[in-house]
């Protein structure tokens, strides 16, 4: 019960902002890593500056590709993202 309330406490520190991201900019820059649905969601996670980019999507975030480029952000399925966070907090 304890973690969940620290969680609960540290989700309502976290500040949202909304990034405007053009969408074909984003293709180019980023098609070659990630599907074209998904390089404006990549390109807003770089843009905005976050250390991480917590995400489900397996299948197309975490490939050979994106493994061997240097990103400025970490991808992280939730529950990596869970562990580390809770390990190094």
């Amino acid at each position: 019960m304890d973690h969940l309330i620290l969680h609960y406490e540290n989700i309502s520190t976290i500040n949202l902002e909304l990034v405007s991201v053009d969408r074909e900019k984003a293709i180019s820059e980023y098609g070659n890593l990630v599907p074209s649905k998904d390089a404006p969601i990549l390109a807003g996670a770089i843009k905005s500056g976050v250390e991480v980019l917590i995400t489900l999507d397996q299948r197309h975030f975490f490939t050979e590709k994106t493994n061997h480029v240097k990103l400025k952000i970490i991808i992280e399925t939730p529950g990596d993202f869970l562990k580390r966070f809770y390990k190094e907090g």
